[in-house]
């Protein structure tokens, strides 16, 4: 019998996506210890320049002018996912980054970073990845960067997440409400 092969994206733009995804790691483990889980920042397929200065600068952000950052994450959580924003978002390290998933040849991949799991919808929805795609939101509110139509399922913290999930037209059933993950430790 095949071994079942997972890859999980995150993203070390703050820590809590990272730790999120360990959490999965942790749980997936636990449960199917012979699943082989391959988990992976996605800031290392993009130009190394561009992921450094956006690391910097949401960490000065974050550091310095909380504020800033809260207007500017409240003025894009509404972004329509075929605005100009969002369709280079989606197009940030592409090439190498499917070259390296066709590589893998995972069963399933999971994120926990919006960004990611907008790239990998918008190569679903192009047909050029099969790969089931499931997404877990580490917000406790809706924001666009996590809506994507070439998602599977989404794993949300609470019902608040899942009613604007269905409410920007995600179906109910591709959401469950688990909490956000956390390592038993």
């Amino acid at each position: 019998m095949k071994k079942l092969r997972v890859l999980i994206f995150s993203a070390t733009f703050g820590a809590g996506h990272v730790r999120a995804a360990e959490a999965i790691f942790e749980a997936i483990r636990a449960q199917e210890p012979s699943t082989e889980i391959i988990h992976l920042d996605f800031g290392e397929f993009l130009n190394k320049t561009i992921n450094k200065v956006i690391k910097n600068t949401y960490i000065e952000l974050i550091k310095y002018t909380p504020r800033l950052w809260g207007k500017f994450y409240y003025r894009t959580s509404k972004i329509s996912p075929d605005s100009v924003f969002q369709r280079f978002l989606n197009r940030l390290g592409r090439r190498d980054f499917l070259e390296y998933i066709l590589s893998l040849q995972p069963d399933l991949i999971i994120c926990t970073y919006p960004t990611v799991a907008g790239v990998l919808a918008q190569l679903r929805s192009v047909q050029a990845l099969s790969i089931p795609v499931v997404t877990v939101v580490t917000d406790y509110a809706i924001h666009s960067q996590w809506i994507h139509a070439g998602v599977d399922l989404y794993i949300v913290g609470c019902q608040d997440v899942c009613n604007g999930l269905i409410s920007r037209g995600i179906e109910k059933k591709r959401i469950k409400v688990t909490g956000i993950p956390v390592s038993p430790r």
